[in-house]
């Protein structure tokens, strides 16, 4: 009787560990993150891409675009005094929409805005950017997951917009919006605080996004575009 006991407990206590590693296992914004911690360690560069939605993702990248980067808001303050900032916003939105990127009429706007906006061939350059953006987004991740450049890069950066370490991936902290939406504050080594969107797909965990303010990343986490841009219009 008392053997049949102590093996009932031991059994039920195997059960308990089995349960609480499979929990352990179970998607989670963490895991996302852990799996693309091991996968920059590993240099694995498509184990890396996995844990990411490239197509939410790349749009994602052209709202950044829009908020941060310096030629594009100095474009936006010549558009203000000649009165082109609707042009310029249908140009980026046909730019960033897959199914116009070919189309005839980005490259007659691009033209006839490029007369008095391109500068040195910055403006064909950013479009160029833009409408290739996923197709960059997988070669340049491909190369630089797997030759460590990424993790090196970031390491040394010294601004908030490179969180691919994978120390810091593995000690984010993450924020639950809700169910199915999430996220995570990466600090690197320098002392350099970005933020990941995740978002849930089916059984998996995906990240859709990055940014450098935690507002922003919540919007790209819910499919939104930050309130800077607009007031809530949806993104991929």
């Amino acid at each position: 009787m008392k053997h049949a006991f102590r093996k009932s407990i031991r059994l039920a206590g195997m059960l308990f560990l089995a349960l609480s590693l499979a929990g352990c296992n179970e998607a989670s914004p963490k895991k996302c993150l852990d799996d693309a911690a091991k996968a920059l360690t590993a240099k694995d560069s498509g184990a890396f891409l996995t844990q990411l939605d490239i197509n939410a993702f790349a749009g994602n990248e052209i709202a950044n675009l829009k908020l941060n980067n310096k030629y594009l808001k100095h474009l936006y303050g010549i558009c203000a005094k000649v009165g082109c900032q609707d042009k310029l916003n249908a140009i980026l939105d046909m730019a960033s929409d897959p199914a116009n990127r070919k189309a005839e009429a980005l490259a007659q706007a691009v033209g006839v805005v490029s007369v008095f906006l391109d500068r040195d061939g910055e403006f064909s350059e950013l479009i160029d950017r833009i409408v290739n953006i996923e197709g960059r987004t997988v070669s340049a991740a491909s190369r630089m997951v797997s030759s460590g450049e990424l993790v090196n890069m970031c390491t040394k950066a010294q601004t908030p917009d490179c969180p691919w370490i994978p120390q810091s991936l593995s000690s984010a902290v993450v924020k639950n919006i809700d169910d199915s939406h999430a996220v995570a504050k990466v600090t690197t080594p320098a002392s350099m605080t970005s933020w990941l969107a995740l978002r849930k797909q089916g059984d998996a965990w995906k990240i859709v996004g990055k940014a450098i303010l935690e507002e922003d990343a919540a919007s790209y986490s819910l499919g939104m575009l930050p309130a800077t841009l607009t007031s809530g219009a949806r993104v991929r």
